[in-house]
């Protein structure tokens, strides 16, 4: 847990965490030196860069090609220390995600619809930007994102949301590439 206190008398910066920013009014208790901050909250991070300003108020940013690099980055950890599990995981992928009788931008969607329904945020930026290079459109990601709301409920709502805006983020960085090559 950060200790408020240490930090100077400014906005309160998180960094990255897992999964989604949740804030809860009133429990669990605020972190030592939030009341010196004003923060009447409680914040509970799972997944975005996360600034607290002293009125309360929260923003969130999740810049989905640099999630995809973190976790690239650890990956390349893990490769190192269990190669045999991620070349087979890599095996499976590939095996999975070859054109047969589905074409790979259908296999993609599928695998953004299982993702959001599973709530799996890594998963979703792969898949995103995925469903992105193999030509899908922004209504087959939303259509792929319904399924995947009636099959998870609300939660599946707000990763579908996220799923969305990382398609987008992939498609104006693709826009921009190709105006600048």
């Amino acid at each position: 847990m950060i200790d408020l206190r240490q930090l100077p008398d400014r906005d309160v910066v998180f960094g990255y965490a897992p999964q989604r920013l949740l804030m809860l009014m009133g429990r669990p208790p605020a972190p030592p030196g939030a009341e010196r901050l004003g923060l009447a909250r409680r914040s509970v991070l799972h997944g975005a860069a996360c600034c607290i300003r002293r009125d309360g108020t929260a923003s969130m940013t999740i810049d989905y090609a640099t999630r995809i690099a973190e976790i690239d980055e650890y990956s390349i950890e893990l490769r190192k220390l269990i190669p045999e599990t991620l070349s087979a995981f890599g095996g499976l992928s590939r095996a999975a995600q070859t054109a047969g009788s589905l074409d790979k931008k259908t296999k993609e969607l599928l695998a953004l619809a299982i993702s959001v329904a599973i709530r799996c945020e890594g998963c979703v930026a792969y898949h995103a930007r995925g469903a992105q290079r193999t030509g899908a459109t922004r209504q087959e990601m939303a259509e792929a994102i319904g399924v995947a709301i009636q099959m998870g409920g609300g939660p599946s709502l707000n990763y579908g949301a996220d799923a969305l805006r990382a398609f987008d983020q992939f498609q104006a960085e693709n826009r921009t590439s190709a105006t600048t090559a």
